[in-house]
């Protein structure tokens, strides 16, 4: 089995990219989907085996000394996941594959995908969970306290981003999310120092 340094984990279109972008121009060698000297960032790695969808040659999750969880604000990463990634059928087959999802409304089932995304990637312990939004330093801190070899600098590029509609013209679209859903999300986006979606 193949050892990082560092394991990056977070859920599809919630700034897996960018934190691989975050630890690059710090000055470590860690890939986006793809395993460098440093490391990884790949969502698809919250699941110990493969085959996993876009890696190539990677068929377990490494042993890691670090694991990462990056954070997106739901109501940044919803639109995107209802818009983007819940239409992709690799990804969809993938996370449904790990967790159930009504497979009813695009909008719950981004919601019961970042809930159970995090409850699984919980149990793995993670060293460091940080909001893309505002703590890029708490990550920094983090690392360096480990005798990382890292100089801090701001990322303010946008990384891997697509365009999808809005936050209200996916509550139009689909309509209000249950209650359940919406109580279910709030507590997640609390749990994190978000504000309330709903």
């Amino acid at each position: 089995m193949q050892h990082c340094k560092i394991l990056g984990i977070g859920h599809p279109r919630t700034g897996t990219g960018y934190t691989a972008k975050l630890l690059q121009i710090w000055g470590l060698e860690v890939g986006h989907e793809k395993i460098l000297n440093d490391g990884i960032v790949a969502w698809q790695l919250l699941k110990s085996k493969g085959p996993y969808p876009y890696l190539e040659d990677i068929f377990e999750r490494p042993t890691f000394s670090y694991l990462i969880y990056n954070l997106r604000d739901p109501r940044h990463s919803l639109p995107s996941i209802t818009f983007t990634e819940n239409k992709n059928k690799l990804s969809y087959d993938f996370r449904l594959g790990l967790y159930p999802l009504s497979e009813k409304n695009s909008v719950e089932d981004a919601i019961e995908s970042i809930v159970n995304f995090d409850e699984k990637i919980k149990k793995l312990t993670p060293s460091i969970t940080y909001r893309i939004e505002d703590q890029d330093n708490i990550l920094f801190d983090y690392l360096k306290s480990q005798k990382l070899d890292i100089s801090y600098q701001k990322l303010d590029e946008v990384v891997n981003s697509r365009r999808h509609k809005s936050f209200s013209q996916m509550i139009k679209k689909f309509g209000t999310p249950s209650e359940k859903h919406q109580e279910s999300i709030n507590n997640f986006a609390q749990k994190y120092g978000y504000k309330k979606v709903f």
